[in-house]
């Protein structure tokens, strides 16, 4: 059930209306999370596809987080996705 609570700016809102507040602003985090953690899946799957056979000189990091997304192997050739999954 969706329910709307409209109240006048400046207004004390009442339990029931805090309450679906809370629980909104809680699925719209959710959501915003599972969105970012799909990006970052398909960027690395692209990086994977478009890397793969390629020689890495060194490990693949995020610029802004500095986490590292690919990890150079002894043969430094990337094969596929799975085996380099990203670690912090």
């Amino acid at each position: 059930m969706d329910v709307k609570i409209f109240s006048r700016k400046g207004a004390e809102k009442d339990e029931r209306a805090k309450v679906i507040e809370t629980s909104q602003q809680g699925r719209l985090e959710k959501n915003l999370n599972d969105e970012i953690r799909i990006l970052q899946d398909e960027r690395l799957k692209r990086l994977c596809a478009l890397l793969q056979g390629e020689k890495l000189l060194a490990d693949l990091h995020d610029e802004k987080t500095n986490k590292r997304l690919l990890v150079k192997a002894r043969n430094s050739i990337v094969r596929s996705c799975r085996a380099s999954q990203p670690t912090t």
